[in-house]
This record gives structure tokens, C-alpha cells and sequence, in this order.
């Protein structure tokens, strides 16, 4: 009953901040010019060609950490299960995210090394939110954003600064030399529910730091994928009516609504993403100013893209329908027990406190 109220609830935020995005004014006025005016058609193909790329190095790059730690895993099968995490993460309006549904999946395909299996997935997410904000830093600062005279988009710079020196921080923890078994470890060892689970998984991630020189090329091949994402989502703006949006804040821009996508609302952040483009195309300066709406009517037209490329997973789990129905039940069991143990873990410091 809880997970259901907790849907819904996303469910309702999400409706309802794209409700508001609909109902200004000015917002509906940029729509009404929008589907009068001629598109360019061949500017949204090379969109969806340039994120669907994208995508499929992301794919490239999962199945490259994977290999390392000596698992077997053929680049079709991570671009076949890659592809169904974009599903789960677009169109599934449920709480099985793409990465638990790669990670129980993987498990099954290796079972006596579980762990590891799963802490690539994981340390693969790492390495794309970490490349995700330094490239919003280099964006900010090549730009001069953090000179803006918006006080709040020099506030968004320095926001992204600081998630950037800690994500650095955090990452260089995790693979710096030395004993994988140190306190934290010991200390997790010692929780009750998720504690020897997240215990396993740093030990899988530490891993890693025996393949620095790999960990770099997933950093450059994550540079590479979100550089083409992000010409793609420029690619789409460009093929909408309305001031064309320059280049290079861009780099900015589009980086910073996916970090609000990230936020855990239903089909990958919708209404977040909507959101943050929005202000930030009425907050940026770009010559000639952009339209009030004109951020909410990208987000879309990219979004809608995105859904083209997760239809891609949707194809190949009507292919292997029984298999991955298997492994979603097994999904939402696993995330019934993380959620049970985050309850118990709740409770516990909360009779300690």
C-alpha cells in the first residue's frame, strides 16, 4: 500500500509541474506558435541520430567495466539489456528503474560473483554523473555563466562547483590504493539488513582501483556520449521554431536538466527536466533571447526522442518477453526488500535517537 501512495504521489508531482508549464500564459502562446509554424524536420533526425549514438556508447562503456572484472559479457548483450534500462527508465511509469532492473539481471547471469556484477552497474552510474557534472563545470566557467548577472544562475554554477569537488572526492575514496577492507567496510559488515549488502558492493567497486587506466577511458568515452547527447538535444531545439540557441551554454544547460531528471519521479524525472530547461533558457542569456515556453518545448521535443530510442528496448523485451518478465518480478522483489530494509534502518536510529 505504501509503494502504491508513493507512485501516485510521483506520479501527482509530475502532472503537476508539467500541468503548470502548460498553464502559463505565456508558456501556451510559444506552444500555439510552435504548431503553426514550419519545423525542420531533418534537424530533428539528426537528433535522434546523434542521441541514439549516444545511448549505444553508454552501452560500449557499461559492458568495458563489466569485462574488466573478468565477467563475460558480449557487447550485444549490454546493448540488449542497455536498451531495456532506457525503457525502464522512459515509458515505465512503475518504481523498477533501468539500473536495478541491469543489475538483477546480470546477477542472474553470474551467479557466484553477484557482487561484482552488480557494482558495475553501479560504478558505471558513478562514472556518467561524475563526467555529467565536469562537464557542467568547464561549461559554466568557458562561458562566463558564473559572471551571469542572473543571481540565479551564478548560484546554479557554484551549485554545480560544489557537487563537482565532491563527486571527485568521493571518487577518488573509492579508488585510492590501499586495504579494501577498511572501516567503512567493517562498519556496514556490522548493520543489520542493507548494511552487508552495501558492503559487498563497495568491495565490488573497489575493484576498479586495480584499473585506473580503464576507469579513465570510461570517464572519455562518457565525455564523448554526453557531448553527442547534448548536440542532440541542440540539434532538436534547432529544428523547433522560435531564436535559434547558441552553442556553448548549451553544454550548460542541457547537463544541468538532466541532473534534474535525476530526481526519482516517474518516467526518467518527467516534469523535473521540463522544468529545469525552462528556467534556465528564461535565466541564460542567448542572442536573440529566447521565447517564454521555449525551454518547456525543448525538453519535450528531446524527451519525445528519447522515448523513440527507448521504443529500441521495447522491441527487443517483446522479443524475450517471458525472460525479462522473470527478471521484473525479481526486480520488484529486490526492491521490495531494499525499501523494507531502509524502513528497518529508519526505525532503528530512530528508537537509538
Amino acid at each position: 500500500m505504501k509503494r502504491i501512495a508513493v507512485t501516485l504521489l510521483k506520479i501527482g508531482i509530475s502532472v503537476a509541474i508539467l500541468a503548470v508549464l502548460f498553464l502559463l500564459p505565456s508558456n501556451q502562446e510559444a506552444f500555439h506558435k510552435v504548431w503553426e509554424q514550419p519545423k525542420h524536420w531533418g534537424m530533428f533526425a539528426l537528433g535522434l541520430g546523434c542521441m541514439l549514438l549516444a545511448t549505444v556508447i553508454t552501452f560500449f562503456r557499461w559492458q568495458r567495466l563489466v569485462l574488466a572484472l573478468g565477467l563475460p559479457f558480449p557487447l550485444r548483450e549490454a546493448i540488449r539489456l542497455g536498451f531495456i534500462g532506457v525503457m525502464c527508465n522512459y515509458i515505465s511509469l512503475g518504481s523498477v528503474g533501468g539500473d536495478l532492473f541491469k543489475a538483477v539481471f546480470i546477477a542472474r547471469q553470474h551467479p557466484g560473483r553477484k557482487s561484482d556484477a552488480v557494482a558495475t552497474v553501479f560504478f558505471d552510474r558513478l562514472v556518467g554523473l561524475l563526467v555529467l557534472l565536469l562537464t557542467v563545470t568547464v561549461a559554466t566557467i568557458a562561458g562566463g555563466l558564473y559572471q551571469s548577472e542572473e543571481r540565479q544562475v551564478r548560484l546554479v554554477c557554484f551549485a554545480s562547483w560544489a557537487m563537482s569537488i565532491t563527486a571527485v572526492a568521493g571518487m577518488s575514496f573509492l579508488l585510492k590504493p590501499g586495504e579494501a577492507r577498511g572501516p567503512i567496510f567493517r562498519f556496514l559488515s556490522r548493520r543489520k539488513r542493507l548494511g552487508p549488502t552495501l558492503a559487498q558492493l563497495l568491495l565490488g567497486v573497489r575493484e576498479f582501483r586495480l584499473h585506473l587506466p580503464l576507469v579513465f577511458r570510461a570517464m572519455a568515452l562518457s565525455f564523448i556520449a554526453q557531448s553527442i547527447a547534448i548536440l542532440g538535444t541542440v540539434f532538436v531545439a534547432w529544428g523547433l521554431p522560435g531564436p535559434r540557441a547558441e552553442l556553448l551554454p548549451q553544454f550548460a544547460v542541457v547537463p544541468l536538466s538532466m541532473l534534474a531528471a535525476s530526481v526519482p519521479l516517474p518516467g526518467g524525472g518527467l516534469g523535473g527536466y521540463e522544468a529545469a530547461m525552462e528556467i534556465l533558457y528564461r535565466t541564460i542569456p542567448n542572442d536573440p533571447p529566447f521565447l517564454d515556453g521555449q525551454g518547456t518545448i525543448v525538453a519535450i521535443a528531446s524527451r519525445v526522442m528519447m522515448i523513440l530510442v527507448a521504443l529500441v528496448g521495447a522491441a527487443y523485451w517483446l522479443l524475450d518477453r517471458r525472460e525479462f518478465g522473470e527478471v521484473w518480478q525479481e526486480a520488484k522483489a529486490e526492491e521490495e526488500k531494499l525499501e523494507a530494509g531502509s524502513d528497518e534502518v529508519a526505525k532503528t536510529e530512530t528508537v537509538s535517537g
